[in-house]
């Protein structure tokens, strides 16, 4: 009888110990989770927010649609300018954002990154 409490004693910290590793196991995939989704809001360049003070517009392959916030914040490596080219994916969707929030007058966000000649391209916009 002895022995199958010593078992019994054995199986019992085996399932302690179980729980505590699937809820450290929890805790590290959770955690994971956030840095892994945190370093993505790091991942940019430049990020700014104000209200759109200047658009101008090129031809699309040179920097086409740019604009400067007011106050001429730097957006990132010193550029108080961001631009998008007409090949970017959402070209559209961005200049569309971009002009309705400047005719409104409304606060946009703006992340970018560097790009090779060490201008602003616009990656991501909110508008508010």
């Amino acid at each position: 009888m002895k022995n199958i409490a010593v078992h019994t004693n054995f199986i019992f910290k085996s399932v302690e110990h179980k729980k505590i590793i699937n809820y450290a196991l929890v805790f590290i995939s959770i955690f994971l989770s956030f840095v892994c989704t945190s370093s993505v809001t790091f991942a940019w360049d430049g990020a700014v927010s104000g209200r759109i003070g200047v658009v101008d517009v090129t031809s699309g392959h040179n920097y086409g649609f740019r604009i400067q916030l007011e106050g001429n914040p730097v957006i990132c490596n010193g550029q108080y300018w961001a631009y998008l080219l007409d090949t970017d994916s959402n070209y559209k969707a961005y200049v569309a954002a971009l002009l309705a929030a400047k005719i409104s007058n409304l606060t946009v966000g703006v992340n970018v990154n560097t790009d090779g000649s060490g201008y602003c391209h616009i990656g991501y916009i909110t508008v508010r």
